[in-house]
């Protein structure tokens, strides 16, 4: 197309129109640089902003809040509730504590004889820990080889009991085969 033309757009339909005084009458055209076409241009309708208001912020805070409520709700009644289950599994068994008096250790070579343990006593109750500490070659794996019933070179005084009765041999080796 040639010659003086009008351009002209509504905002409110979003229709674009080219007049030319030598055509008949307006024709609705899409212009791309020098090329029109014989088609309907619409516009794009404007871009949409979407802004959350304070009830919207409000309403997610409080919603993201009780789901997290829910969550540590639930996560203390599942940690009390192993807690309960493995506090009645300690009260349904019976207690049993340990103790040791005088426990001394020596051990024979050739001639001479190595006292490695003197005088050791003690008691371990139930539901405590009870730490053994020492340098290194002080004697804590020997003290525990004798106290579980496994030590069975040199020569082992002193008395053992458990709940205040004397520790059999056959109780020595309950002991190691739950200690494993």
């Amino acid at each position: 197309m040639t010659g003086q033309a009008t351009f002209s757009c509504n905002i409110d339909s979003g229709i674009c129109t080219l007049e030319q005084s030598h055509l008949p009458s307006p024709i609705r055209t899409l212009c791309n640089t020098a090329a029109c076409e014989n088609t309907p241009y619409i516009p794009p309708p404007p871009p949409v902003h979407h802004h959350l208001t304070f009830i919207q912020i409000f309403s997610i805070s409080v919603g993201l809040s009780l789901i997290l409520g829910v969550l540590l709700g639930v996560s203390i009644f599942l940690v009390r509730r192993r807690f309960d289950n493995m506090y009645q599994m300690l009260e349904s068994h019976p207690q049993v504590w340990l103790s040791w008096q005088d426990i001394c250790c020596s051990i024979s070579k050739g001639k001479s004889s190595r006292q490695i343990l003197s005088h050791i006593s003690g008691v371990a109750l139930p539901g405590e820990l009870t730490g053994i500490l020492g340098a290194s070659g002080a004697g804590k794996t020997t003290f525990l080889d004798i106290l579980a019933g496994r030590k069975n070179t040199g020569v082992v005084t002193g008395q053992f009991l458990v709940n205040g009765q004397p520790r059999s041999k056959l109780q020595a080796n309950f002991w190691i085969c739950n200690a494993r």
